[in-house]
């Protein structure tokens, strides 16, 4: 892996200034390519390598791919995450951003995009507004054509779709597959710590929305709701039916099933999938 200034094909170049990136990403414009952005917090694994793949497949791609986080812990990984990128068949994404977040952000966070939309129907996740800056600062810093986001951050992925569309981004933001281990649980860094147990009621509450599709609305919900109400070690469940856009739920037609609740130790945990709703069969 390369720490140097530059583009290099068939190489991971790791960039740390923000003031380098935005060069290249300039010169790479003027040029036939697609600059595309992959936006993580570090520590790549499966779950990023499936999104990384899926964006490699649009034609004449670059990949950026991203790594900040606010207590600058993904500096620790990205010795790591430099490997798993240049291990890559192909190497397809040679592009390697890893900021300290004071690069990033020299002032602090002293602005903040705070979505203020009154038909969005679920309480906004924490983090969400911290998590928006960045990727609007990522976004105007690169100006990518496409961005590439994982769909088990649902509510975070139709908030970008909002920001870009209202903030008249070039960006196109495209959603990829949530991938799962064999439990059900989607893959993240997270999930293979032993105290996320608990959170397997997750993606066992979301199976249980999902055979309940043909009981409507109402089915779906108490479904899902029986099963993290079981599960001693969560807290504050919640579960919610909307649209793709967040809006209510349609009596029949697409929907997505959100569910989420606090560990002992006060982690957030969420998952999602998307359900076609049927009229209740009674």
């Amino acid at each position: 892996m390369r720490s140097n200034p530059g583009y290099h094909p068939g190489s991971v170049t790791r960039h740390t200034s923000p003031d380098t990136i935005a060069q290249v990403a300039r010169a790479l414009h003027a040029t036939s390519r697609q600059l595309i952005l992959v936006p993580t917090r570090g520590g790549l694994h499966r779950g990023h390598i499936g999104i990384i793949d899926t964006a490699a497949r649009v034609p004449g791609s670059i990949l950026v791919v991203t790594s900040v986080c606010s207590d600058n812990s993904h500096l620790g990984q990205i010795e790591h995450d430099g490997e798993v990128l240049q291990n890559l068949p192909g190497c397809p994404a040679p592009l390697f951003f890893a900021p300290a977040w004071e690069a990033l952000f020299p002032h602090g966070l002293r602005t903040l995009v705070t979505p203020q939309d009154p038909t969005v129907t679920v309480p906004a996740p924490p983090g969400l507004a911290e998590s928006l800056t960045v990727h609007a600062a990522l976004l105007s810093l690169l100006r990518p054509a496409r961005m590439f986001v994982g769909e088990r951050d649902f509510y975070q992925l139709v908030t970008l779709r909002h920001l870009v569309k209202d903030l008249s981004l070039p960006t196109a933001v495209t959603g990829v597959n949530t991938l799962r281990d064999s439990n059900g649980m989607a893959i993240s860094r997270e999930n293979k710590d032993p105290r996320m147990a608990p959170a397997l009621a997750l993606s066992a509450a979301l199976v249980a929305g999902a055979h309940a599709v043909r009981e409507g609305t109402a089915g779906v919900l108490a479904a899902a709701e029986a099963v993290l109400a079981a599960e001693p070690g969560l807290s504050h469940p919640q579960v919610a039916l909307t649209d793709y856009d967040l809006g209510p739920a349609p009596a029949e037609g697409d929907a997505r099933l959100l569910v989420s609740a606090y560990l002992a130790d006060g982690t957030f945990c969420h998952d999602n999938i998307g359900l076609l709703l049927a009229t209740s069969q009674e």
